[in-house]
């Protein structure tokens, strides 16, 4: 049995947007704010805030990017000196023609895919 990639081609337009706003965010640029859209903007200061502790960041990475319908899902790992935050963007292209970033999902502070610092017991008592 064979096994199907799909690989998603993302419009230029959105991977031009997706890394502009990623490295506003980077840089602490209000720029960054002119990606939101009124339904993500809250969600993303949220996140960036809990974030505080991370900066300055030093860079981002775009690590997935998955389309559903007309929306695409972005998720982007930003690097700061003391650890990484990763959000998951819904980003939409609006009626005015530009991408925005309708929903932004906070992954987490820490990636899921680092081991643990100190291993976990697990079924100890079995």
């Amino acid at each position: 049995m064979a096994i199907k990639i799909r690989r998603v081609v993302v419009p230029e337009e959105l991977a031009a947007a997706v890394a502009a706003q990623a490295a506003a965010t980077v840089a602490n640029d209000a720029a960054a704010g002119r990606y939101l859209d009124a339904r993500a903007a809250e969600a993303i200061a949220i996140a960036l805030g809990r974030a505080e502790t991370l900066r300055p960041f030093t860079r981002y990475e775009r690590i997935a990017c998955a389309r559903l319908g007309h929306h695409y899902l972005v998720k982007v790992k930003f690097v700061g000196r003391s650890g990484e935050l990763t959000l998951q963007n819904r980003w939409s292209h609006g009626a005015d023609g530009h991408w925005r970033i309708i929903e932004c999902d906070d992954l987490g502070l820490k990636s899921p895919w680092k081991k643990p610092a100190k291993p976990m017991l697990v079924n100890a008592n079995a």
